[in-house]
């Protein structure tokens, strides 16, 4: 909790200093995958919204909201004995990345608060390219066992508009 408020602090902070603030729309499709080999993950979605502070030409912050869901099959004994179930789960994002900038190309990492499906804060990478008004990306993140109950990680890729 400390570290979260340490967090939203320097946010705070930051946005005082901000040289430039972009604020937009942003969809993805999520790309989830499960360790265990009785579970197969299906394509899911995310929509939600971004903004990012420019604190100078090569360093920025972004913050994001974003709305996810994700489903999947397990499937449980062997033969004609098996039986698959299939579930699903919708949850709130909340990623916080501090960013390199390098002209139009974007490397971040941060950290990402769920909330909903699951409750936890887990890592994320994200690489992006940025024209004037449209970004494109990839994002690997973590979720770790709290999803299905056993290690998942999601690809997403992504396609954003910058509103102002």
């Amino acid at each position: 909790m400390k570290k979260l408020i340490l967090l939203i602090c320097l946010f705070t902070f930051s946005a005082t200093q901000a040289q430039d603030l972009f604020g937009g729309v942003k969809f993805s499709l999520n790309m989830p995958s499960v360790s265990g080999s009785s579970t197969d993950a299906d394509l899911g979605f995310s929509i939600g919204y971004f903004e990012t502070m420019y604190l100078s030409e090569s360093f920025a912050l972004e913050g994001e909201i974003n709305y996810t869901t994700m489903s999947w099959e397990t499937t449980y004994g062997e033969g004609e004995q098996s039986y698959t179930v299939s579930d699903d789960a919708s949850f709130i994002e909340i990623p916080l990345m501090a960013k390199y900038v390098m002209d139009n190309f974007h490397l971040a990492a941060g950290l990402q608060l769920n909330f909903g499906g699951m409750s936890n804060t887990v890592p994320l990478f994200d690489a992006s390219y940025h024209t004037e008004s449209f970004r494109f990306g990839a994002r690997y993140v973590a979720y770790g066992e709290d999803l299905v109950g056993e290690s998942t990680t999601n690809y997403s890729f992504y396609i954003g508009y910058t509103l102002f």
